[in-house]
């Protein structure tokens, strides 16, 4: 079958794929994106290409791009190609990212945008790509101005660049993305293009950062961290007061719920700086109030950024239009609870029950999300107050001291902890679960249930 049916087929594809699921009670619901329909060989113009690369680069670096895409070209019409193709429009972008970051650059950010749409839809062409795009075009514009927060940046590939992806402006980096322990162990060799734009406040300075990648199907394994980096010379809340004064700030991701704080990992990320040879000057450290987010990447429908474990504060829904995580300031001065899976009420002494806890916040408009980052322990008493404790299988997972105890992790759109106990000695038992915030002030409710331990 030749590479225009495919396509056809991919659209046709496309739009079934393009089912409604059952909603969940309540949690993050996915953006509302088009239908992602691949580039096809029909939409690819090596012509248009070869006038974005003169549009775009000065000599002599026009003239080297040129060349990577008459290579590209050769690749792209040579059957069973795809990945050497691929490969040389990243090459392509890197140029590209080069070019904008270094302020070499002779075109405009919008001919880059015009020049990297070009570039994509040659290299993405069968229907094993379904799903790796939303629709063209992308606008770039904004990720090609770095000076005003933008970042562009092509990373994975054994010759691409290494240092942190790092977006600022004159005043310091405003986020950040740092591998572990690498871009090439992490990615597994795959190459992606990570771009995005700063979301501002309506006060002053910036509330968080959008960040985009594609092919969205890039997955980093350990995860990567992102950073979203304030102070209050810049950066304030919605209400105009000072971020550094708020001790319950979080991150709501827009795809999943807030996310987990990690003060350990804040107090290096957005110290990161440029890389000289890269972006031609280092950036300030942006100190004193940092925010840190961990996540991963996952194919999961038209969303690139998936976060399982996050720490920072900060971001609103941004412009650019197709796969995106953005990263939402919320604040979280408290955290409901609720059972998912009670213990049980006649539960045998010495013999393991699991239970299961969601976490569940508030947003700006009043919406239910689902609250990572919590860290949930079971206690027990006698009905007479005797202190008993609920044993866990292993180790506990958060927190101190040896009771059972689960951080949140999200669970079908919900941030559940997953406790494995059992009771110690038989007769009537109050289970308690109560939890915190982790490294946040937020308060949690405490959940109660009873049970009649048999022997």
């Amino acid at each position: 079958m030749g590479r225009r049916s495919l396509a056809l087929l991919g659209a046709a594809m496309a739009l079934a794929l393009n089912a409604c699921g059952e909603q969940p009670e309540h949690g993050i619901s996915e953006p509302a994106f088009a239908p992602p329909i691949p580039p096809s060989p029909t939409s690819c113009n090596f012509d248009l290409i070869k006038s974005g690369i003169n549009a775009y680069f000065a000599q002599p670096l026009q003239g080297t791009v040129q060349v990577l895409k008459d290579q590209m070209q050769v690749e792209w019409n040579t059957s069973g190609h795809e990945s050497q193709t691929r490969n040389l429009g990243f090459d392509i972008m890197r140029e590209i990212s080069l070019a904008a970051n270094s302020g070499t650059a002779q075109g405009t950010p919008a001919d880059g945008s015009a020049l990297t749409n070009a570039d994509l839809r040659c290299m993405f062409f069968d229907l094993l790509d379904l799903n790796k795009f939303p629709t063209f075009p992308l606008d770039f514009t904004d990720a090609l101005t770095p000076s005003s927060g933008g970042a562009y940046y092509v990373r994975g590939g054994s010759s691409d660049s290494t240092p942190n992806v790092v977006a600022s402006d004159a005043q310091g980096i405003i986020s950040a993305i740092a591998p572990s322990p690498s871009w090439t162990g992490s990615m597994s060799g795959a190459r992606a293009l990570i771009f995005g734009e700063p979301i501002p406040a309506s006060f002053a300075g910036y509330k968080g950062y959008d960040w985009v990648v594609l092919p969205t199907d890039v997955t980093f394994n350990p995860q990567a961290a992102v950073g979203l980096c304030f102070n209050d010379a810049r950066d304030f809340a919605e209400e105009g007061v000072p971020i550094s004064t708020s001790t319950t700030s979080m991150v709501l991701e827009s795809s999943v719920g807030v996310l987990a704080y990690d003060g350990a990992l804040a107090t290096t990320i957005c110290s990161s700086t440029k890389s000289l040879a890269l972006l031609g000057g280092e950036a300030r450290p942006h100190g004193p109030f940092e925010r840190l987010a961990r996540f991963t990447f996952g194919l999961l429908r038209p969303q690139s950024l998936y976060a399982s474990a996050m720490v920072a504060t900060t971001t609103t829904i941004g412009k650019v239009s197709g796969v995106k995580s953005t990263f939402l300031k919320l604040e979280v001065p408290s955290v409901a609870s609720k059972w998912q899976k009670l213990p049980p009420s006649r539960p045998k002494v010495n013999v393991n029950f699991t239970v299961e806890i969601e976490a569940i916040a508030t947003d700006d408009n009043g919406k239910l999300v689902p609250a990572l980052g919590v860290c949930y322990k079971l206690t027990g008493t006698t009905n007479s107050g005797t202190p008993q404790q609920a044993q866990l299988l292993g180790d506990h997972n958060c927190g101190s001291g040896s009771d059972p105890s689960s951080l949140t992790t999200l669970v079908s759109g919900k941030a559940i902890a997953t406790i494995t106990a059992k009771a110690t000695q038989k007769g009537g038992l109050i289970i308690t679960a109560s939890g915190n915030v982790v490294d946040r002030a937020g308060t949690v409710q405490t959940l109660t249930s009873k049970a009649n331990v048999i022997p």
